[in-house]
């Protein structure tokens, strides 16, 4: 994709938009708006998965929570089925292809990559076959490889983000994300979400 530029003595030149730059060249093609309602999109988008029931990429969970970091992060976790992409038995190590490639698709997956793409870093945990494995993306790219940590007690995804402050500002409005989750009760009932807003714990 090309964008027009204006160079320092004003003249317009073109610039080429690589990977998940395409994406916040034109935020309002994918989220709804570049304030609070935006990083709700966000929440959901993870929760698309955690509840999505397509048979190759639905989470299938039954219980999810959102919680709002004191750092100004948002944590989504759930008990869904974890994220499967690179994991000893299969070909690929990475969870790139699905936070860090733009997708086409209409899978439950397909969104996951506008949380990367608006956020500076987003730290992804997948429970899966016992252990819990865990990469970090900077700046939309790998920062980290898929790495191996904990024993894990069950299946199940957490994905911590930090919405990018140069689209969204620095504050994230708990009221945007409140609504959100109220919507997805009323579009997926069997759904249960609890939120914490953890900036309001005592230290």
């Amino acid at each position: 994709m090309k964008q027009m530029m204006n160079d320092d003595r004003g003249e317009i030149g073109v610039a080429r938009l690589r990977g998940l730059d395409v994406v916040r060249a034109r935020p309002l093609l994918y989220i709804s708006a570049t304030n609070g309602r935006g990083i709700a999109d966000l929440v959901s988008f993870v929760l698309r998965y955690s509840f999505g029931q397509d048979a190759d990429w639905g989470g299938k969970a039954t219980v999810a929570c959102v919680t709002l970091l004191r750092a100004g992060g948002v944590r989504v976790e759930d008990n869904s089925t974890g994220l499967s992409t690179g994991f000893p038995a299969e070909v690929q190590h990475s969870l790139a292809p699905l936070f860090a490639e733009i997708s086409t698709d209409r899978s439950s997956v397909s969104s996951l990559y506008i949380v990367n793409a608006f956020s500076d870093r987003i730290t992804v945990s997948v429970a899966r076959d016992g252990y819990w494995w865990q990469q970090v993306f900077v700046d939309d790219i790998e920062d980290t490889d898929l790495r191996r940590m904990g024993q894990a007690a069950g299946p199940g995804l957490r994905v911590d983000f930090w919405p990018r402050v140069d689209v969204f500002g620095a504050d994230v409005d708990a009221e945007s994300i409140v609504k959100a989750l109220e919507d997805l009760r009323v579009a997926v009932p069997s759904a249960s979400v609890a939120f914490v807003d953890a900036r309001e714990c005592l230290t």
